[in-house]
């Protein structure tokens, strides 16, 4: 009897098809490859394919770029195909690596790696892991941090400056974090990606200094794994890691982004919106025209100089005034989306610091629960997007009484809506039907999610850093 194990991947995972061989090396297998499908061929009496198929289900682990699989009965056996993949995190922790710790026994995963941490200078195997972990736990409870050299491992404590938390054990994820079925599957996938989450509304209550969005990542690694079982044991639910770096997910409506390289169209518009520059340019096989810019201004009185010249800016900068500050700030930034988004947030009055000032009017975007905001004017004059007109319009909404939050959101959703608008327009004038987004900016899960939201419908949409999983 022939058994086939299909698999259907977004971009095909290396370590993946390196746990897969290793689990069927006992049985009589090929496997072929098509178009991200794989399919694992078994030819085994019914006995050992209920067994393998058992043992199949408890070895392999979840991953990030796994879309849906399927088992079906194959007529005929393929001849095995040869797939060069590449290893990208052959040190982390398996299935079976979790399934042997719980019956008392140190096991090294399908890559024949334990750990690939080092404690004290010791590189832990299977002889000093139990004396490792041993006295990290004393280590950690004398001082509540561990030293790894490279990275550390703290008690949770929101005061403290960290890179993310670890959940102790997923049971534990609801008494801070808000995390759907989706984020809990990816943070147990086989890569241990790091997940921006929002905390609950209890926990900010009981906790005054609490952010609304922590970053977070499942343990790794099995001595961490190990280290975090032990304090979920003593009523200890999270730990913090500084110094440890690892990809991230950005949310995409249901979805995630996940890095990978992508094959462009060769006839494209590229939206590309980083911290110190922008391209808003078509792309036809090698030559690419500029199509949008943004002004430069030295400072925001020069800006509200420019609002003076608006039909009734003098007034309105006087009514303005009379109900809010007029907060000025030197724009060092080169023109960006960024810079004006970080200037809208100095306006707002988020932060005097511009980067600052970006990030909270990014994280009240994403915090924001109702699906539309204020609609932030924003409009170009001979192909110049015009920075005053949507910094007034914002002012307009503050004087008005509408809240940063609705005005945060108002402004990343009133930019999405307005290049689907003007992609639109570009696509019936130069012929192409593919947008490419790429760019920093495109990391937040507000702005993500709002330009691939509107421009979707008319466009072929696809991030050039990411795949959606």
């Amino acid at each position: 009897m022939i058994l086939a194990y299909e698999f259907r991947f977004v971009s095909i995972s290396g370590d993946f098809l390196k746990i897969l061989y290793k689990v069927c090396e006992n049985v009589k297998h090929s496997v072929k490859v098509a178009d991200n499908t794989l399919t694992l061929y078994v030819d085994e009496n019914e006995e050992i394919l209920a067994s393998f198929s058992d043992t199949l289900s408890a070895s392999l682990p979840h991953s990030i770029y796994l879309k849906g699989t399927n088992v079906y009965v194959a007529n005929d056996m393929p001849q095995n195909q040869e797939i060069k993949f590449q290893i990208t995190n052959e040190n982390h922790i398996t299935p079976s690596m979790i399934n042997a710790y719980k019956n008392g026994k140190i096991l090294a995963n399908e890559f024949g790696k334990i750990s690939d941490l080092k404690y004290q200078n010791n590189i832990v195997n299977d002889k000093n892991f139990t004396t490792i972990l041993s006295s990290m736990l004393d280590d950690f409870y004398k001082n509540n941090f561990v030293d790894f050299g490279d990275f550390k491992v703290s008690k949770f404590n929101q005061d403290v400056t960290f890179d993310y938390i670890v959940p102790t054990n997923l049971k534990a994820l609801p008494k801070v974090f808000i995390a759907d079925e989706n984020a809990q599957i990816a943070l147990v996938s086989y890569e241990k990606p790091i997940l921006n989450l929002k905390t609950t509304a209890l926990f900010r209550t009981q906790n005054q200094n609490a952010q609304k969005f922590y970053k977070v990542r499942a343990a790794w690694d099995l001595l961490i794994y190990a280290f975090c079982d032990e304090l979920y044991k003593n009523d200890i639910n999270f730990i913090s890691i500084s110094g440890k770096k690892c990809n991230e997910l950005i949310k995409l409506g249901t979805n995630y982004l996940v890095g990978a390289v992508k094959i462009l169209s060769q006839k494209h518009l590229l939206l590309e919106f980083d911290k110190q520059t922008n391209k808003i340019e078509f792309v036809d096989k090698a030559n690419s025209v500029e199509l949008l810019f943004l002004p430069k201004f030295s400072s925001l009185n020069e800006i509200y100089t420019q609002i003076l010249k608006l039909e009734n800016g003098e007034i309105f900068l006087k009514n303005y005034s009379q109900n809010s500050n007029l907060i000025d700030a030197e724009i060092s930034s080169l023109p960006s989306f960024y810079t004006l988004l970080g200037v809208t947030g100095i306006v707002l009055g988020l932060d005097n610091n511009l980067h600052k000032a970006f990030e909270k009017l990014l994280t009240n975007a994403a915090d924001y629960s109702v699906k539309k905001g204020v609609s932030i004017e924003c409009v170009i004059d001979e192909n110049v997007f015009n920075v005053v007109k949507f910094i007034k319009s914002v002012m307009s909404f503050s004087l008005a009484g509408a809240g940063v939050h609705n005005i945060s959101f108002g402004c990343v959703q009133s930019l999405a809506y307005f290049f689907a608008q003007y992609v639109y327009e570009k696509s019936n004038d130069l012929k192409f039907s593919d947008v490419v987004l790429a760019g920093e900016l495109f990391k937040y899960e507000a702005f993500a999610s709002q330009f691939y939201m509107h421009l979707k419908p008319n466009h072929d949409v696809c991030f050039r850093d990411f795949n959606i999983i």
